[in-house]
């Protein structure tokens, strides 16, 4: 009987000291995008980086963490798309940028201008891509 106590001592010991961990939170982030749209006209909602989104008749207007106001009008002519946007930053700069793409089976290649007029920088990309089916 002697030895039961002990063991049962020493087991309700170890017991308490695996006890006295602090409990943690579980820290889980969803990120959503919600798009609605209907008869031509879409409202978007990125929850990643606050941006919200009016599109309509490929005119759009947008506002986001790193954007005060946006607005980007695009088409697409015989198989080329183009577009030409105005963002005002949230660092009180004035952006206009230059996309087009065109894709023929299946090579795709793009090209994109953007032109901070504060700074008078310029940022220029190349792209291209293929897809098989």
């Amino acid at each position: 009987m002697k030895k039961f106590l002990v063991a049962l001592a020493a087991g309700a010991g170890l017991i308490l000291i695996g006890c006295q961990k602090e409990a943690e939170a579980l820290d889980v982030d969803f990120v959503s995008d919600v798009t609605i749209a209907s008869q031509g006209v879409s409202i978007g909602l990125d929850q990643d980086g606050d941006a919200l989104s009016i599109s309509a008749g490929g005119l759009t207007l947008s506002a986001s963490d790193t954007t005060q106001l946006g607005l980007e009008y695009g088409m697409t002519f015989s198989g080329i798309t183009g577009s030409a946007s105005y963002d005002y930053t949230s660092d009180d700069e004035h952006e206009l940028g230059f996309d087009t793409s065109i894709t023929l089976v299946g090579v795709n290649v793009d090209a994109g201008l953007d032109w901070n007029i504060d700074n008078s920088t310029f940022d220029a990309s190349l792209g291209s891509g293929y897809s098989a089916f």
